[in-house]
């Protein structure tokens, strides 16, 4: 259903253009056959072509891709290396990249550039806050095919052939987290589960995506990939 949904979106734009590009050759027609009006038509012109390449841009990057919990996200996208845009320090015991957030479990979907992977960051709590905890994550579904990257702790975060499993507690000073990776050239799905029983420290949880967004989830979320080669 999702990528119906998908599909349907990019015809919606691609008729969009169609009907953009229609008005504009009829306005640059008008327009030169009035002699005085050729140059305001072509760049009239110019305009709507620019603004057809940034249409054709968004048809191209084909947004839809990420889904949370059956919502389309599209993930943040830079140059740095996984480990480079976690950014651990151990002097600080601390994420020095991400932003951190007091009591808030953020989960950030990162994109390296010309990378065959794609980054699912974990930052806990925020930097001498003064506030503890401990959170048990369990992540099934395509778990198996992740890779972990860097941890802030050795032994917080393991992974097997069937699910990846973290284990964190920090005191007041510090945040926790770690980050890994899972294919972009294949679809799959991940089942996130927070043991609530075992939860304490974090009081909300978020997904961070492109543009500063953000979507609230529970202790039990999904999020998936759908490829389309």
């Amino acid at each position: 259903m999702n990528s119906k949904k998908g599909q349907g979106a990019i015809e919606y734009l691609l008729l969009i253009a169609a009907a953009v590009l229609i008005a504009a050759v009829v306005i640059f027609l008008l327009a030169t056959m009035s002699g005085t009006g050729k140059e305001a038509g072509e760049e009239g012109m110019r305009e709507v072509s620019g603004g057809l390449d940034n249409l054709f841009n968004l048809i191209d990057e084909d947004e839809g891709r990420f889904f949370i919990d059956g919502t389309n996200i599209v993930p943040i996208e830079g140059s740095e290396s996984y480990s480079d845009y976690y950014q651990y320090d151990l002097t600080e015991a601390s994420s020095l990249n991400l932003a951190q957030e007091s009591n808030h479990a953020l989960f950030y979907l990162y994109q390296q550039q010309g990378s065959s992977r794609i980054g699912i960051a974990i930052v806990l709590d925020k930097q001498d806050d003064g506030s503890s905890g401990d959170m048990q994550l369990r992540i099934t579904g395509d778990a198996g095919k992740g890779n972990i990257v860097v941890m802030d702790d050795s032994g917080e975060m393991s992974e097997n052939s069937s699910e990846l499993n973290g284990s964190w507690s920090w005191a007041g000073c510090c945040t926790d987290g770690g980050l890994f990776t899972m294919p972009n050239n294949e679809s799959w799905s991940l089942d996130f589960e927070i043991d609530a029983a075992s939860l304490s420290g974090i009081y909300e949880r978020y997904v961070v995506f492109e543009g500063s967004g953000r979507q609230a989830v529970g202790n039990s979320f999904t999020l998936s990939y759908e490829y389309t080669p």
